[in-house]
């Protein structure tokens, strides 16, 4: 049985993974920003992504922080650019 990755609840997308890995490098503003809100509604645990944290925060997408940066990435163009692993603040556990 194969069932869908993401949820459809009154015209809004979420996903139902775990795990989020994205190649945003290419997106532009817009993509980010409608991006942002459906992972605001996505119960992830981690999201990796090539864009900062800043820049997702000015998006919308507030519920995540930072934990690592991982530099040395390269496009096929030989772009240089630098990976960020973000924690679901909503999935830390409580003390």
């Amino acid at each position: 049985m194969i069932s869908a990755s993401f949820t459809y609840d009154g015209g809004r997308f979420s996903y139902r993974y775990t795990h989020i890995y994205i190649f945003d490098w290419v997106f532009s503003q817009d993509t980010l920003a409608k991006m942002a809100g459906v992972l605001m509604r996505s119960p992830f645990y981690v999201l990796v992504s090539f864009r900062k944290p800043a820049e997702w925060w000015g998006h919308g997408l507030v519920k995540i922080q930072p934990v690592a940066k991982l530099p040395g990435f390269r496009t096929s163009g030989n772009e240089s650019m630098s990976g960020y692993i973000y924690a679901n603040l909503e999935k830390v556990p409580a003390e």
